[in-house]
């Protein structure tokens, strides 16, 4: 009877202990990460980049349940704050007994990584690239959800160190737990390489290479936010990139005194593929092949030409037209032309540019303005149309259109003093139209959309930036005409 009495109680003892435990164990599990998130808010809140976030929330309308959230921030800081990086993965190793899936990769080993989103009861689903290229060092974790086990919480971190500073994104992602339909995150095996070649003279350069989804986003991407600076070693020089799909890529050369060339070279970028390319002092040889089997002349181009942009497998693959040929050749031509003037020539020529480019940036300030006191945004407009804030500053901007033309005929008329070729010519005249005019156009097209008119002063500006439009695409036509034989 004694035995029994000892037994029972040693059971009694347990029971406590045991719910404890399960109850920890629960508890634990919904814990979240809050070493990893104290960590990111605190290099959101110091090194943010103005303007670099995007941040997404979608709530059930019925129970006002989170069913997505969605942020994304880029931040930078100087090398010498880099040891702050240093924690990051002293945070994500705090809080690793919360995830499900964990993982730190360093540079230059590694896949890429793309992280599933699947929302709407996986009706909805996308794909984040989260490390984009194997110079860069990412910490990722996955866990479960603390209010609903159904979700996924995602945190993860990358950066790279570009010449004197540290560039990188965080991303912070809770959506449907990817596991319970698929592999979270998948590894893409589709490789764009580059092979090179270079003259004796330029041996010493290096390349910075750029990548977009769009030609209009690669346009936008600032100097030093290339992907990856490639050396030339023994007259050659080799990059690869893992793609998912296509998208366009820029290469940039660096000059031995460290000085960015003005000139670049843009590339359609197609998985499973390689492009060869020369590049000598003022102008490169493209890869014909490669450019009629899948690139420019291919009629899958991602790339702008004439103003026209052809989506990918948008339409079977097709033979160039005569026109975007002769493009293409003048602006190898115009290139040439360009690196070959003599250093006080380029200087002159640089500064003419700058002030084209000076000019531009204030039009586009203007037109901010005007988008922002009409309260244009996303598509939506203001319920009373106030013409009379903003007339003022069309006459500003048709104004500094002017000034502007005025020095893109001075810079014409510099360039004939030189001899310069007419294909240099045609390269501007369409540089203007599609870079400087042609946005102005569209903005003029959104502000009709939403309001149904425009004011006299806006359509005043319109008609003018119109003319100019114009004159510009005129010009280019006569020299295509000609070269084409058609008079």
């Amino acid at each position: 009877m004694k035995k029994i009495l000892i037994l029972i109680f040693i059971a009694l003892a347990a029971i406590p202990a045991t719910v404890g435990a399960q109850s920890s164990s629960r508890n634990k599990t919904q814990k979240k990460p809050v070493n990893v998130i104290k960590l990111l808010d605190e290099i959101i809140n110091t090194y943010a980049i103005e303007n670099g976030e995007s941040y997404e929330k979608i709530k059930n309308p019925n129970t006002n349940t989170i069913e997505s959230f969605e942020r994304i921030v880029k931040f930078s800081l100087p090398i010498a704050d880099s040891d702050f990086l240093k924690v990051a993965g002293q945070a994500f190793q705090k809080d690793e007994e919360l995830s499900y899936r964990m993982s730190h990769m360093v540079p230059n080993s590694g896949d890429l990584v793309n992280l599933k989103v699947i929302t709407d009861n996986g009706n909805k689903r996308k794909s984040l690239r989260v490390r984009a290229n194997s110079l860069q060092e990412m910490w990722l974790m996955c866990c479960k959800n603390a209010e609903n086990p159904q979700f996924r919480d995602a945190y993860a971190i990358v950066w790279e160190k570009r010449k004197d500073k540290i560039y990188g994104t965080i991303y912070i992602i809770t959506s449907l737990r990817p596991d319970l339909f698929e592999n979270t995150m998948e590894t893409a095996r589709s490789t764009f390489k580059i092979e090179g070649r270079v003259d004796e003279n330029i041996k010493d350069s290096l390349y910075n290479i750029y990548i977009a989804d769009t030609y209009e986003e690669l346009n936008n991407v600032a100097d030093d936010d290339y992907v990856a600076c490639v050396p030339v070693i023994n007259k050659r020089f080799s990059y690869s990139v893992e793609l998912d799909k296509p998208k366009v890529g820029r290469l940039r050369c660096i000059f031995p005194d460290g000085s960015l060339c003005s000139a670049c070279i843009d590339l359609d970028f197609v998985p499973n593929e390689t492009y060869n390319i020369t590049v000598h002092n003022g102008y490169y040889e493209q890869d014909n092949d490669y450019e009629q089997r899948v690139g420019r002349f291919s009629g899958k181009s991602l790339i702008t030409s004439l103003g026209v942009v052809a989506e990918p497998d948008s339409c079977a693959p097709v033979a160039s037209s005569a026109s975007e040929q002769i493009h293409f050749s003048a602006l190898d031509a115009a290139n040439k032309w360009k690196n070959n003037l003599d250093y006080v020539k380029k200087a002159t020529f640089e500064s003419e540019q700058q002030k084209i480019t000076h000019k531009a940036e204030i039009i586009k300030e203007n037109y901010n303005r005007i988008q922002q006191l009409m309260n244009i945004i996303n598509g939506t407009k203001s319920r009373k149309t106030s013409w009379e804030n903003v007339d003022d500053t069309f006459k500003s901007i048709k104004e500094w259109n002017a000034l502007l033309d005025k020095d893109i005929e001075g810079l014409i008329s510099t360039m004939n003093s030189w001899q310069c070729p007419p294909e240099a010519l045609l390269i501007l005249h369409s540089t203007v139209v599609k870079e400087i005019l042609n946005p102005q156009t569209i903005i003029f097209n959104e502000l009709c959309a939403n309001y149904g008119s425009l004011s006299k002063a806006a359509q005043n500006c319109q008609k003018y930036v119109n003319s100019l439009s114009e004159k510009h695409i005129k010009c280019g036509e006569t020299y295509i005409l000609h070269h084409l034989g058609i008079e």
